[in-house]
């Protein structure tokens, strides 16, 4: 049987440590029969100890094979590199896309090489 535990209501085994309640609703939440009857054996389970443990000779980011050089400050350059870098990316296509965005393409550049733009009349309408 699969006990209902975490969301909390009035059956949920975490909230309220009612074994029949939170069986009876983990049963028919996975179509299981039960009978309401239910008891406890015991059981063993075995954690090894020196799981993840390095000795005391070797540094913890060597046991786990992480590259010496690979520290946090390295890691905060590379992200504030990688920042920059997308920023002026970001800052140089925009300016790019700007300065293409007149009549012409090369409109926007020559006004500011030249100092003037020519303003553009439409032509007169026909009554």
């Amino acid at each position: 049987l699969v006990p209902h535990t975490a969301i909390p209501d009035d059956t949920a085994l975490w909230f309220n440590y009612d074994w029949p309640k939170a069986l009876k609703a983990g049963a028919e939440a996975t179509g299981k029969p039960y009978s309401g009857e239910f008891d406890f054996v015991k059981t063993e389970m075995l954690w090894p100890t020196t799981h993840m443990v390095a000795p005391a000779s070797q540094p913890a980011s060597q046991a786990l094979g992480i590259n010496r050089r690979l520290t946090l400050e390295w890691v905060a350059w590379a992200h504030t590199a990688g920042a920059f870098m997308m920023l002026t990316f970001v800052i140089v296509i925009v300016h790019v896309y700007l300065t293409t965005t007149g009549h012409t393409p090369t409109a926007h550049i020559q006004s500011m090489v030249t100092s003037w733009e020519g303003l553009h009349e439409d032509p007169p309408v026909k009554a």
